[in-house]
């Protein structure tokens, strides 16, 4: 879980330099949140299985805000 911590704590590192460089730019805030998503989803990878699909979203507010 330790490598799970740490890859998504990156993902929103660079998530959160990359989105406060855009002053406002909704553009660049949407392209921000997609290079979000696409990072999160190297971390975690889809699963056609509804369960693990629910375990990674708990997984991750719980790492976010725990």
């Amino acid at each position: 879980m330790t490598e799970f911590s740490i890859n998504m704590a990156t993902c929103i590192a660079e998530w959160s330099k990359k989105a406060s460089a855009c002053n406002g730019s909704v553009q660049c805030l949407d392209d921000c949140a997609r290079e979000l998503r696409k990072c999160l989803d190297a971390v975690f990878p889809y699963s056609k299985n509804i369960e693990f699909e629910s375990d990674k979203v708990n997984y991750m507010l719980s790492t976010v805000f725990f």
